[in-house]
């Protein structure tokens, strides 16, 4: 692989580090709805306890500049809020460090590629998007099955103008630090990446199908 191709891959893979969150987000807390004008629309909901009360915005990790502010229901919950939860250390995200460790995990072993591990109908029709989408081959063929569907998913969102530098936790993490508020990571970076990365061969060619599909 080209020294180009490598930070390109670099790159995606910072990306990718980020998709994983979206990819892997469950939420399960039972929540009411913020009050809200009824000419409104957006993703936050609130808890209302005795002694506190607690906001749950379904974050989205890739968005256009265009797609900013937030809406004001959203902005003044955090502007309230004394301490704010990610869902993982958004900070570590940024660490070159990890994108090469992301880069080493989302290999497949030596001597295998994707033709050898996907079924051919599979092999055929991803290798098929990865053309369309002007990713080039070379980014992709010794990934792993989920990591290789995540770096696709990624040239096709930004294909499309969204990036994830726009993304809810891009905006809000900043925010975060310059008012010093207790910054709280619900899990942490190699947990997420270890899901994914530790997919078995059967879990990953039905993300493949999934994300094809």
């Amino acid at each position: 692989m080209s020294i180009l191709a490598s930070m390109k891959l670099l790159k995606i893979s910072r990306y990718s580090a980020t998709f994983l969150l979206c990819l892997l987000f469950t939420a399960s807390l039972p929540a009411q709805e913020a009050k809200q004008p009824a000419s409104s629309h957006h993703s936050l909901w609130k808890v209302q306890g005795k002694r506190a009360t607690i906001y749950l915005l379904g974050s989205v990790h890739a968005l256009q500049e265009k797609d900013y502010a937030l809406a004001s229901v959203i902005e003044n919950a955090f502007t309230s809020s004394r301490v704010v939860a990610f869902e993982t250390d958004i900070g570590e995200l940024e660490s070159p460090a990890l994108a090469m460790k992301i880069l080493s995990k989302s290999q497949l072993p030596e001597g295998q590629t994707l033709e050898n591990v996907l079924s051919p109908e599979i092999y055929k029709t991803f290798m098929k998007h990865v053309e369309e989408s002007g990713t080039p081959a070379v980014m992709v063929e010794r990934m792993k099955p989920a990591m290789a569907a995540i770096t696709l998913e990624v040239f096709e969102l930004m294909k499309m103008g969204l990036n994830p530098e726009n993304g809810v936790d891009k905006h809000f993490y900043p925010l975060a630090k310059s008012r010093v508020m207790e910054i709280i990571p619900l899990k942490s970076v190699d947990y997420q990446m270890d899901l994914v990365t530790g997919f078995s061969k059967e879990e990953g060619e039905l993300l493949m199908k999934s994300t094809l599909k």
